[in-house]
């Protein structure tokens, strides 16, 4: 693969007048999700986790009359009824202390409607694909991805960005949010706690783009980077 485009644009901090450059790394949030799921076909192709087991059979808090027949095939393609969230901000996850209390609540709550009637993009559903990883492999969520992922992808620039102590680290992009017609920023990447406190499946992720095409190029090559073998095609041909 050859880069086409790699350019910067705008601030990286607008208040400092810190402008973006190329090396800038960004909380990925979402696009955190199809490394949770290529982490999971990992553990598909190795046998040791199926499209039909269920997620009662990792997660104790999907063992009840809502929850105990959801897939991992369901939660996977965001069809297992399951909320968008089960918090209503980031901040509330703090409150739960790990991803897998976070996925017992989810299957304590149990989908919103019948496994399977539809489409409906959950960030609980991948919260939860993150805590079977970790059940299945036996090692954080962040670890594993890291291991498995990351390290060989030479992904180097990327990590997962969590837990109370404050960081110093200029190549982040502060955080804004649109508000009153305006964007307001909110989150500064020197003298804040990490804004996640633990591995989500969702997000939680930082990376820069560059390091990103290198896993969106093993999609495009058959799941091979250079001549190491990432995910089987099988794998492959599963996520697309």
């Amino acid at each position: 693969r050859r880069t086409i485009l790699h350019e910067a644009f705008g601030w990286k901090d607008k208040e400092n007048e810190l402008e973006m450059n190329l090396n800038t790394i960004f909380n990925l949030r979402s696009m955190t999700k199809p490394l949770t799921g290529a982490a999971a076909q990992i553990l598909i192709d190795e046998g040791k986790l199926k499209l039909t087991d269920r997620v009662s059979t990792y997660i104790p808090g999907f063992r009840n009359s809502k929850s105990e027949t959801i897939t991992i095939k369901q939660i996977l393609s965001h069809r297992s009824g399951l909320p968008l969230s089960i918090v209503n901000t980031i901040g509330e996850i703090n409150k739960f202390g790990s991803l897998l209390a976070l996925a017992n609540a989810a299957g304590e709550k149990g989908p919103e409607f019948d496994p399977d009637e539809k489409f409906w993009y959950s960030d609980a559903g991948t919260e939860v694909l993150g805590a079977v990883v970790e059940a299945v492999s036996g090692m954080p969520l962040e670890e594993f991805v890291t291991k498995r992922l990351l390290s060989p992808l030479k992904m180097s620039d990327t990590s997962y960005i969590i837990g109370t102590k404050p960081l110093n680290n200029p190549r982040i992009a502060a955080l804004y949010v649109r508000m009153a017609n305006a964007w307001r920023g909110f989150w500064k990447p020197t003298g804040s706690r990490p804004f996640y406190p633990f591995a989500l499946g969702s997000q939680s992720l930082y990376g820069t783009p560059q390091d990103y095409a290198r896993f969106l190029a093993i999609l495009l090559d058959n799941g091979t980077a250079g001549k190491k073998r990432i995910l089987s095609d099988e794998a492959i041909a599963r996520i697309l």
